[in-house]
């Protein structure tokens, strides 16, 4: 009985692992107008905005954070964000809770989750008691 029991504990932590794992890497938005790398650090999850399709405005110029509520960070390029920020694993749900995520396009943040499902990344945001959620593609 005790094998059997260190055998489910072993699998069950393998699997959880495996989850956590599927997360990291690189997934073009929904919009395909973006790249973003996750990454984990500190035992949360981030997600850096890696390309930006196209990279700059028709004019050449580069694309800046000029949205942002934080006045300082308007003119920092948005290559290079912290898109997706401080989500933790919830073991019980199987998917990342308690991060914030941050849309350049607008200058918003909100809370959010993120679960895979069938090799996808779904990501949702809130605010108040709606809701959006987009499907993301990894990149190979």
């Amino acid at each position: 009985m005790k094998t059997l029991q260190i055998m489910l504990l072993s699998l069950l932590i393998t699997t959880t692992s495996y989850a956590q794992k599927q997360v990291l890497g690189k997934w073009l938005t929904e919009s395909k107008d973006g790249i973003v790398e996750f990454y984990k650090q500190n035992n949360k999850y981030y997600g850096k905005i890696v390309k930006l399709m196209p990279a700059t405005h028709k004019d050449g110029s580069p694309i800046v954070d000029l949205y942002n509520p934080d006045k300082a960070k308007q003119k920092r390029l948005v290559l290079g964000i912290n898109s997706i920020t401080a989500f933790e694993w919830d073991e019980v749900n199987q998917q990342f809770i308690n991060g914030q995520v941050y849309d350049p396009h607008n200058g918003k943040f909100y809370r959010g989750k993120i679960w895979l499902e069938d090799g996808k990344l779904k990501l949702r945001g809130y605010v108040g008691i709606f809701y959006r959620t987009e499907t993301w593609t990894r990149i190979q």
